[in-house]
């Protein structure tokens, strides 16, 4: 099938009503399809339908947008309004964008999800964005909102200039399947990136994935550590659960069935079901045949 040239309202529509496709993921699960396939300039047709169908009426509006920045303030842990009809806020959903397309960036190629990024700060308005952090303390490990991964690396950890530094205790990062805990009080986010692989994974499978690693190359132990411990064990915005989706979303696009084995029973580990799971990957695998993917064999099934 030769790729799209668009993604229809009634393709948009046929997807977002999918009927095993969990809540509040349709519009995510999209975007990183589309981000991995390297077609960033769809996101507007998948950005505008989520405002049109799944986004509280009104939402997107600069008065709406700071009055429920307000209520944020007054309501913290708080990612976005929802309202009793299922629908989100603006806000939340494009919290949840971002943070799904970080997350694929780190296992779908990084110039893919800056592209995307870009792509999608474009094509809303700026009171939608979330707030810089201040010009003293720019850099991205202590912003402050909506994720949680400032309270990673305390402000004492960050040198001068901004740039975090070794611990003087250990000059190499902890295995993200240590078996021991993790003493040092400063990296208390390498604890829960341990505790995401091993859950994701399973004790048995999690010592062949790093065993399998270290033999391929000493530097993907470390590469894994940091990816799990910074980005992907990140919950505040999506649950594990909801990251085990995104992480779908960006495996099977790319026909690694090695690596998307594991994500899929990963997700069941995480909280989902198997009729959760198998929505995200056929959905996936609708959107990546409507923009001409092949494969070399079919995607791997749990």
């Amino acid at each position: 099938m030769p790729p799209s040239a668009t993604l229809s309202t009634a393709f948009l529509t046929k997807i977002r009503t999918y009927p095993t496709l969990p809540s509040h993921t349709w519009y995510y699960v999209t975007l990183i399809t589309v981000s991995i396939c390297n077609r960033p300039e769809l996101i507007g047709s998948v950005l505008s339908h989520a405002f049109a169908h799944s986004a509280i009426p009104g939402s997107t509006d600069a008065a709406y947008v700071k009055e429920e920045r307000a209520w944020l303030a007054r309501n913290p842990n708080k990612l976005g309004k929802q309202d009793d009809q299922g629908r989100e806020s603006a806000l939340r959903i494009l919290r949840r964008c971002r943070e799904g397309l970080v997350k694929s960036g780190a296992i779908g190629g990084l110039p893919k999800a800056i592209n995307s990024l870009y792509h999608l700060r474009k094509q809303h308005e700026p009171h939608l964005l979330d707030n810089l952090p201040e010009s003293s303390s720019l850099h991205p490990l202590v912003s402050t909102y909506p994720t949680d991964r400032p309270n990673s690396m305390p402000l004492e950890f960050i040198s001068l200039h901004g740039d975090p530094t070794p611990s003087p205790s250990s000059s190499s990062p902890p295995s993200p399947i240590s078996s021991s805990p993790i003493t040092n009080p400063t990296l208390p986010f390498l604890n829960r990136g341990s505790q995401f692989f091993n859950t994701l994974y399973g004790p048995k499978i999690s010592k062949k994935v790093l065993t399998n690693l270290q033999k391929s190359s000493p530097d993907l132990q470390i590469l894994a550590t940091w990816i799990y411990a910074l980005i992907l064990s990140e919950s505040s915005v999506l649950s594990p659960k909801e990251t085990s989706f995104a992480l779908i979303a960006a495996l099977v696009p790319q026909d690694v069935n090695a690596q998307l084995q594991p994500h899929l029973q990963g997700a069941i580990n995480n909280g989902a079901t198997q009729e959760e799971t198998d929505g995200v990957q056929k959905v996936v695998i609708k959107i990546c045949e409507e923009l001409g993917v092949v494969w070399k064999t079919g995607a791997a099934k749990l």
